[in-house]
């Protein structure tokens, strides 16, 4: 977010409830990309950022086959929901795991922004693809 938005302020951590993180966005390298779906009882776990009107512009085009939508999240220690915007995609990729490099990246910044030990645990044992193993032979 900083090279991309530098006048982006984190306000801190948040949730986003019924839904969950799933990694079935179709990218333009042909891997799978993080992506919000529906599911009752769910929770996604990120950092809420303020941006001013105009950096959108700066952003979105880094998102391209993402949609901006609205959602209500709540920020950690506040009572009620805030409006806020994020993206999500209907382009979704028949295998829906990431490369591990990828996945790397989005759990690193989990950890750099503190969210939940439990979250970080299980968004870490996402099946991955491992681009270094060799491709699995293909079906007759």
């Amino acid at each position: 977010m900083r090279e991309r938005v530098p006048g982006a302020r984190c306000r801190g951590r948040a949730w986003l409830p019924e839904h969950r993180l799933v990694f079935d966005k179709r990218g333009r390298d042909g891997s799978a990309k993080a992506n919000l779906r529906r599911e009752a009882g769910g929770r996604v776990w990120g950092a809420l950022y303020a941006l001013a009107s105009a950096d959108w512009a700066r952003l979105d085009p880094f998102e391209r086959g993402y949609a901006r939508i609205r959602i209500d999240v709540f920020l950690e220690g506040a009572e009620a929901a805030i409006a806020a915007e994020t993206y999500r995609s209907e382009d979704r990729i028949a295998d829906p795991r990431p490369l591990a490099s990828y996945l790397a990246l989005v759990v690193a910044g989990a950890r750099e922004r503190g969210l939940p030990r439990e979250y970080l645990d299980a968004l870490a044992r996402t099946p991955v693809i491992d681009a270094a193993a060799p491709a699995a032979p293909a079906a007759e």
